[in-house]
């Protein structure tokens, strides 16, 4: 049979969907016979959620590792994934089948790639005796990668500098040994540590974080209070930031810990 050519032409949509077409129609199709030769038992879950995992251009992301969740406290954790792991093709696309109908979180990750600032939340519906969900979800190096993580990244201030000058006093053991935890989808929590620097502080104070649109400020909403940290460097292993009070400019540095 000869083969299906579809000649398309590049368009300015960031997703490029119209380059997927021919894959969308060849994995459909596969996914297609596959039940009808191997259709699972009257009442098994059974649909299929068809996955495109691209970048930012709207190429396929070959060798990403994906997996879906339930819950959005599993997806934050990464526990309790629905099927193994995948790993998506050259195309970009990875397949789950036997699924039952309802909402997936999609957690897909390539180095210092993934999906946590963009789309990974996924309604699959299962129509008849099979019915395939096509989604796609957009991967990108993005600072929510470098500060959180599943079950939360954990940072423990090291330095505070006050006008270029050690702070006067240093870090006070209250202090050095609180936890400011990073969650995936912006989850917040600041614990005390093993000691308190009043015993009437609470234990932890939850919130959230995001970034602003340039990714400089580091925002942080406790539903009463808006806190801003300035940042100055980021990676997986420094968050450095500045805080002005008048003509004191305060600079604090943290490191993850275990």
């Amino acid at each position: 049979m000869p083969k299906l050519k579809i000649h398309t032409t590049q368009v300015s949509h960031p997703l490029h969907f119209i380059r997927q077409i021919l894959q969308i129609i060849g994995f459909t199709v596969l996914s297609a016979l596959t039940f009808l030769l191997f259709g699972c038992g009257e009442g098994q879950p059974n649909a299929v959620l068809e996955l495109y995992v691209l970048n930012g251009f709207g190429d396929g992301v070959p060798n990403a590792q994906v997996a879906i969740y339930r819950t959005r406290e599993d997806w934050l954790n990464e526990t309790n994934p629905v099927k193994p792991p995948k790993q998506t093709a050259d195309n970009g696309v990875v397949r789950f089948v036997g699924l039952e109908a309802g909402e997936y979180y999609i957690n897909a990750v390539s180095d210092s790639l993934n999906n946590w600032e963009g789309k990974f939340r996924t309604t699959v519906k299962s129509i008849g005796s099979f019915y395939v969900n096509t989604e796609f979800t957009v991967i990108s190096k993005n600072n929510s990668g470098l500060l959180a993580g599943a079950g939360g990244k954990r940072w423990r201030i090291v330095d505070v500098t006050l006008n270029g000058q050690p702070f006067p006093g240093g870090i006070a053991p209250c202090v050095r040994d609180n936890f400011n935890i990073f969650f995936k989808a912006n989850k917040f929590v600041r614990d005390e540590g093993p000691t308190k620097c009043a015993a009437s502080d609470p234990q932890t104070l939850e919130g959230t974080w995001r970034f602003n649109s340039t990714g400089t400020d580091l925002i942080f909403d406790y539903g009463n209070e808006i806190e801003v940290w300035k940042i100055i460097d980021i990676s997986k292993d420094l968050l450095r930031f500045q805080l002005t009070f008048g003509a004191a400019v305060v600079v604090v540095s943290l490191r993850p810990v275990q």
